[in-house]
């Protein structure tokens, strides 16, 4: 092989080192970050509209994902503007908290009509269910009627399960990790830490 090219094999070995070491560092950041249960956030001045904030709140929500629900948030804030940085911190808070507020509740709404239209479905398949097995005639029209109600029973039992189990539980987690970020703590980050 060329001596050059050996050199230049060298270097972008070398380079790509640095690069792998300083890929290394930040994930160690960041894994310290998750365990320990703290969000990263920028703050760039300007007043704290609804949809500004419920963007701020689905980046927190993105973050969190990656947080066991046990785990108390701390959220380090870094604020565009130096000035009044106490203050900032409350308007902060008391924005997403007011949002949050209104999406638990939805949440809880959400859950609410789950469980009611599961209950429906799940009386539904089984009325039709016992009316299916009560109905036996050797006749090929109520035969076919029998069969509708076993297919309709069956249909409206999974549906009641899977909205009952599949999409109470994602509602409910949805809701812990709403009243997680509610429940953060809110702190300055300090200026000299490392990224």
């Amino acid at each position: 092989m060329n001596p050059l090219k050996k050199k230049e094999s060298f270097v972008q070995n070398h380079k790509r080192k640095e690069k792998l070491q300083a890929l290394e560092k930040k994930l160690k950041y960041y894994t310290h970050h998750v365990d320990e249960g703290m969000i990263d956030l920028k703050i760039v001045s300007g007043a704290y509209s609804r949809g500004r904030t419920l963007d701020i709140i689905q980046r927190l929500l993105l973050e969190a994902n990656y947080i066991p629900a046990n785990v108390n948030l701390t959220l380090m804030l870094t604020f565009e503007e130096k000035d009044n940085i106490s203050d900032q911190i409350t308007q902060f808070k008391q924005a997403i908290q007011g949002e949050i507020i209104k999406m638990i509740h939805h949440e809880n709404q959400e859950i609410k009509q789950v469980n009611l239209i599961s209950f429906v479905l799940l009386l539904v398949g089984l009325l039709s269910l016992g009316v299916s097995i009560f109905i036996r005639e050797s006749d090929i029209f109520v035969f076919a009627i029998q069969q509708i109600f076993t297919i309709v029973s069956w249909v409206c039992i999974w549906e009641a399960i899977d909205k009952f189990i599949f999409e109470k539980r994602k509602l409910t987690i949805g809701k812990i990790n709403l009243l997680q970020l509610y429940f953060a703590n809110y702190e300055l980050k300090n200026e000299n830490q490392d990224n």
